[in-house]
């Protein structure tokens, strides 16, 4: 997979699209022979290889050649580059999700859920419950007694991101929360949330809220 990050991003591969704007997901294949070149010459991209364990587990669906994957597929490609630079806690798990998700798409059709299962309520509450660790994706799964894939994505369709996502973004309202009303330092309230350092949790918050969350404590 390759996702365009600037520039126009060109490919000779067979029935592949021929030229792609910034944003762009491009999925090659097994067996897929290209020659690319940025418009230009300039430009920057990511390349994902998918590892053959995954490929044989997803089999000939993957096998369909070369092609532009959509928006939401983009938006998935995009999700994983941005973990990637890290490989902290969430965004281990938030990456693994994406993947499975985005390989889900690629490899057939979205789902139609015309109305909300009973898991996905049982999904939601246990998501809100859990405040002091990142979403288990596998453990979330088993008690919704649904396949994880199918879990993230009917749950997208519902919430516009992924569980892990939703439980993230609910440990950081909690700890901003506790930000402003309690003493605890920035590293405990941090631990009590379950970011596993006070760097990872700077980081995480800031993106957010837009500042620190030292700054949030004083000015809110």
């Amino acid at each position: 997979m390759v996702l365009v990050l600037s520039g126009k991003y060109i490919t000779s591969a067979q029935r592949g699209p021929s030229a792609c704007p910034e944003g762009a997901l491009i999925y090659n294949a097994p067996g897929t022979t290209h020659r690319d070149r940025f418009h230009d010459l300039e430009g920057e991209f990511v390349t994902m290889m998918i590892p053959e364990s995954l490929r044989l587990q997803w089999g000939d669906r993957l096998d369909r050649g070369a092609r532009h994957v959509g928006r939401t597929g983009q938006a998935l490609a995009s999700g994983i580059a941005t973990a990637m630079m890290s490989w902290q806690d969430d965004d281990v798990s938030l990456a693994q999700v994406l993947l499975d998700e985005l390989l889900a798409g690629i490899s057939g059709p979205e789902d139609d859920v015309r109305r909300t299962p009973g898991w996905m309520l049982l999904a939601e509450a246990y998501l809100r419950d859990l405040h002091d660790r990142p979403a288990d994706m596998a453990r979330l799964a088993s008690i919704c007694d649904v396949h994880p894939v199918h879990l993230a994505r009917v749950f997208r369709m519902r919430h516009g991101c992924t569980p892990v996502e939703y439980s993230r973004k609910l440990r950081l309202e909690r700890a901003a929360a506790e930000l402003l009303r309690g003493s605890d330092s920035i590293a405990e309230v941090a631990s009590a949330f379950g970011f596993s350092d006070q760097s990872h949790f700077h980081r995480l918050f800031k993106r957010a809220y837009g500042r620190s969350p030292s700054l949030y404590r004083r000015f809110g």
